[in-house]
């Protein structure tokens, strides 16, 4: 096999890998699934969105999901192509990827990688409250 095939091959598996996500391209989905590797689901209904942040920080990306009664915390790699997705309610399954590979050079492929899915309840979480105007002399 020449060099040309071989890296015609390796262009072609890579668009055959499935993303870590499922949009519809027109129609609102009324519920979005989340999809743990070891085969755990939870569904949260997007009518109780209450907010979507996007983190783009050094070593990963996140997307938090606060909805009425539990957060949900995705982590991976170009999730801000599914930000998109999350505002117009089209984003219908996230899957946490199952093949334990190595993908320190997925983000170069412009695919989106879901590395890790933490879905807490609201009332579980630490409640901190923040003076914004420093402590009082």
């Amino acid at each position: 096999m020449t060099h040309l095939q071989q890296a015609l091959e390796a262009r072609r598996a890579l668009q055959r890998e499935p993303e870590d996500y499922v949009a519809s391209a027109s129609a609102q989905a009324s519920a979005l699934s989340l999809h743990q590797a070891s085969g755990e689901a939870c569904v949260f209904l997007w009518s109780t969105l209450v907010s979507a942040w996007y983190d783009p920080s050094e070593g990963g990306e996140k997307i938090v999901l606060t909805f009425l009664r539990h957060v949900v915390s995705v982590e991976g790699q170009n999730l801000d192509r599914i930000m998109a997705e999350i505002g117009e309610m089209r984003l219908h399954a996230i899957r946490v990827r199952n093949d334990g590979g190595d993908h320190t050079g997925h983000s170069e492929t412009g695919k989106t990688l879901v590395t890790k899915i933490t879905v807490e309840r609201v009332d579980e979480l630490p409640i901190t409250i923040e003076n914004p105007t420093g402590p009082e002399t």
